[in-house]
């Protein structure tokens, strides 16, 4: 059973600024902390690189979650649009696709789509991720405001 979510924020930067700021590990690491910390973010690479596979290795408030493996599947900066395929411990598959998009104030709306299959855990996860990404955009939103990002 696969469950869906879309989610969008508006951010006060141009699509162009937050594509590149979602291409660094390091801006993950900034946006999920507080709810998810990683293991080994020490050996992310500096950018995430297409067809490339990262162990993320979770900890969900503090909770070791096992394997979670990222594949970037796309990351094309003229569409403005990175696209993941991860899966892991009891997820099978979680198709992650991040738009952005430029509004004429020089803003930009940035939309996760996101489909979930973990079988019978299905709804479980799908509740986690409707939180998880409610964070995420909320400290996206503040850590530009502090310039922390």
């Amino acid at each position: 059973m696969e469950l869906h979510i879309v989610r969008s924020v508006t951010l006060p930067i141009t699509a162009e600024q937050a594509f590149e700021l979602l291409r660094h590990s390091a801006t993950l690491v900034k946006v999920a902390a507080g709810m998810v910390e990683y293991d080994n973010a020490d050996d992310f690479p500096a950018q995430w690189e297409i067809n490339s596979t990262v162990n993320l290795r979770p900890r969900i408030w503090g909770i070791p979650q096992g394997d979670h493996f990222v594949e970037f599947v796309l990351i094309d900066a003229d569409q403005q649009l990175l696209v993941t395929n991860e899966y892991g411990g009891k997820i099978k598959s979680w198709h992650h696709r991040m738009e952005l998009k430029n509004f004429a104030d020089r803003s930009c709306l940035y939309t996760d789509r996101i489909v979930i299959d973990a079988g019978l855990f299905t709804w479980v996860v799908w509740l986690f991720a409707k939180l998880f990404y409610r964070h995420r955009h909320r400290r996206w939103l503040r850590l530009l405001d502090e310039g922390k990002l």
